[in-house]
């Protein structure tokens, strides 16, 4: 019965369809609810919510294994606020940030251990302050100014 309750979720999340105007639709009709999508396993493979066809709040994304792989923020259809990645093991690999839709502030890339790689700055869009990138050592090898 579980099964069957997954592939029917499953079924119906891929029943929603971007359109050209980057809304939202299921049925013909601009998406409002919470859309979850599996895994074959069972695992939950996205867990997202919109509102009248845009994209809004927290979205989650996992690896197979259950761990997550994403998390971002969205307002009114727009990036918006931080997003984090993380490897199948859990390790954070990078940290950004947005504001409507613009690339803003820190932003941070680590390798999959877990050590910074990069730090690079955005103000709205625009590459903005000092830029650093780290060897695998944790030996700063360059710094760029914007």
């Amino acid at each position: 019965m579980l099964a069957l309750l997954v592939a029917t979720l499953s079924l119906s999340a891929q029943d929603l369809v971007k359109k050209s105007d980057n809304k939202y639709y299921k049925n013909g009709s601009l998406f409002t609810g919470n859309q979850i999508e599996y895994f074959d396993n069972g695992n939950i493979k996205s867990n997202r919510n919109f509102d009248q066809g845009l994209e809004t709040g927290i979205s989650l994304y996992f690896h197979e294994n259950g761990e997550k792989k994403e998390e971002q923020s969205f307002k009114d259809g727009l990036k918006n606020g931080l997003w984090i990645t993380w490897n199948a093991q859990g390790i954070k690999t990078a940290e950004a940030r947005f504001d409507n839709g613009l690339k803003h502030g820190k932003w941070m890339i680590y390798d999959d251990s877990g050590k910074p790689r990069y730090e690079i700055h955005y103000d709205m869009g625009k590459k903005a302050g000092n830029w650093y990138m780290w060897d695998e050592n944790g030996k700063l090898v360059s710094e760029k100014k914007y």
